[in-house]
């Protein structure tokens, strides 16, 4: 490649040389390769240019809907626990279709917690048709849930009022919530 003005020109001169030899018929064939050589040079310079530009131009545009996650929880209404009604059967399900049918299409991951107000006089057990499912820290371990078709789980929660450790009526005021925390589980 030509570096410096000063290159520039030997090369002129060089093709003055050329042509002003006595063997310009022979010269000219060299003049004319040279000619178009510096022609594609320039183009190269330029089209890349020209290219990059048209690039740029291009709009992709994409319309798509994004996937949400479908998970219904129908409870029964709350009970009370008291002394005289000192067991409670609480029923719920977790289903993955809502009542359009439309069907859950991700795959999601599931566990159940118990937020009790004292651990000493309520006891909790939770049992998904007749198998109880443990419960650590007052939580259950993940569950996956299907997606892409229909499925409904339903449980029973077993609360039971221990009145021997009550000392007083005091201590009986609160709720126990059932809360169910969702993951997405990657694909």
């Amino acid at each position: 490649m030509i570096k410096h003005k000063s290159e520039i020109y030997k090369f002129i001169y060089n093709i003055k040389n050329i042509m002003q030899d006595r063997n310009y018929d022979k010269n000219k064939s060299k003049i004319i390769k040279i000619f178009f050589i510096i022609i594609i040079i320039i183009l190269i310079c330029f089209g890349g240019y020209s290219i990059a530009k048209d690039v740029e131009r291009i709009n992709i545009k994409s319309e798509s809907d994004i996937a949400k996650p479908i998970l219904i929880i129908e409870k029964s209404p709350s009970m009370d626990v008291t002394a005289m009604n000192n067991y409670v059967c609480y029923k719920f399900s977790i289903k993955n279709y809502n009542e359009k049918d439309m069907i859950n299409e991700l795959k999601l991951k599931y566990y159940i917690q118990f937020s009790k107000f004292v651990n000493d006089y309520i006891d909790i057990e939770l049992y998904q048709g007749t198998d109880k499912i443990n419960l650590d820290n007052n939580k259950t371990e993940y569950f996956e849930l299907a997606y892409n078709q229909k499925e409904e789980r339903d449980y029973i929660v077993k609360v039971k009022f221990n009145k021997e450790k009550v000392y007083s009526a005091n201590d009986i005021v609160g709720k126990i919530k059932i809360k169910v925390h969702t993951e997405q589980i990657s694909a």
